[in-house]
């Protein structure tokens, strides 16, 4: 549970940077999203860039390895419930045509012309595919719930990897621009806002924006180029 989290030292390991969040979370029994959201919150100190770059990517590989799991699940559970229609059918199918051939070998059978032992065998195979038919919808039902809580989850780990895709490109633009010190263009601005947006880090943006705008222009002023922050 979030709540029973000794906030005091999830803080002190993303501050010190040398964890993914993930790892955090699997640390102190949270998810990596409420760490992220503690941060945010009570504005702990920024983590490194080397950690938002090279941690997140490792945590990157750790839902990518997720995701691939839950990918194979869901092919796995799709095909067993594909069969499982398919013999459906099939029994269904078996049915109707043993029920229309029976009385034809019961009359073979009375007449001495088919054996006793065919009757039998089609008696066992037409009770087979009658359970099938009886119990096959019932497993059908439970394989295609199964499937669909394997899509939620294949779906909730591809936004995570989506997210963090999308958290490391922020932080190399970002990182980047602060390295050049000079104003956005509109694209650049756009590509900030595009993946820091879904992150929460619209107000950081803004003020990243305005600061590079600022300083670039005093140095055109000045004429010299001194380093951003």
């Amino acid at each position: 549970m979030s709540g029973d989290a000794d906030w005091e030292q999830v803080q002190q390991e993303y501050e010190a940077g040398e964890k993914s969040l993930r790892q955090i979370g699997r640390d102190h029994g949270i998810t990596h999203t409420a760490v992220r959201k503690r941060a945010k919150a009570e504005n702990w100190q920024e983590r490194e860039a080397a950690a938002n770059n090279d941690g997140e990517a490792s945590t990157g590989t750790e839902v990518q390895v997720e995701l691939k799991q839950a990918q194979a699940e869901f092919a796995r559970i799709r095909g067993v419930l594909l069969e499982t229609r398919g013999r459906l059918t099939e029994a269904e199918a078996q049915v109707q045509r043993l029920v229309s051939e029976l009385p034809a070998v019961r009359a073979g059978v009375f007449l001495g012309e088919i054996p006793a032992e065919d009757l039998e065998r089609m008696r066992h195979d037409l009770a087979t595919s009658r359970r099938d038919v009886e119990e096959l919808p019932a497993v059908i039902g439970l394989l295609e719930n199964r499937l669909e809580e394997a899509h939620k989850r294949t779906t909730a780990i591809q936004v995570a990897v989506d997210e963090e895709h999308g958290r490391q490109r922020y932080f190399e633009l970002r990182n980047q621009f602060i390295q050049r010190g000079t104003e956005l263009s509109r694209g650049e601005e756009g590509d900030l806002y595009r993946h820091g947006n879904p992150l929460g880090f619209r107000d950081e943006i803004d003020s990243l924006v305005v600061d590079l705008r600022t300083h670039d222009r005093r140095c055109r002023m000045s004429g010299e180029q001194v380093p951003f922050r």
